[in-house]
């Protein structure tokens, strides 16, 4: 009865899983920035989720997955370089993270 109990815990608990997503930027590698280390840039994390119609929503803060899967890792680190890049970055001082940290 415990294993029965498991298991719809299991997949009710999986099934709500959703990620959030965001971009974050080497600060250290922009030049007169002031700051020092990797930190989450809501500009690019917006500009990412753009890119995501229907499957993502930006909160104001980070891009938050619509169903579990909408977003993979590498596509929206791909995504939040590229956003980087068209603000003037280069692709190694842009990266991802989740859930608002880097």
């Amino acid at each position: 009865m415990s294993a029965i109990k498991s298991l719809i815990f299991s997949t009710l608990f999986i099934g709500a899983v959703q990620a959030s997503h965001n971009c974050c930027i080497n600060w250290s590698e922009v030049p007169n920035s002031g700051y020092n280390g990797w930190g989450v840039n809501w500009a690019l994390t917006h500009t990412a989720c753009n890119r995501y119609p229907g499957a993502a929503t930006w909160s104001g803060t980070t891009c938050n997955e619509n169903y579990n899967g909408a977003i993979g890792g590498g596509d929206f680190m791909s995504k939040c370089q590229d956003a980087g890049v068209a603000a003037g970055y280069t692709r190694d001082q842009i990266g991802a993270g989740y859930r608002g940290t880097c």
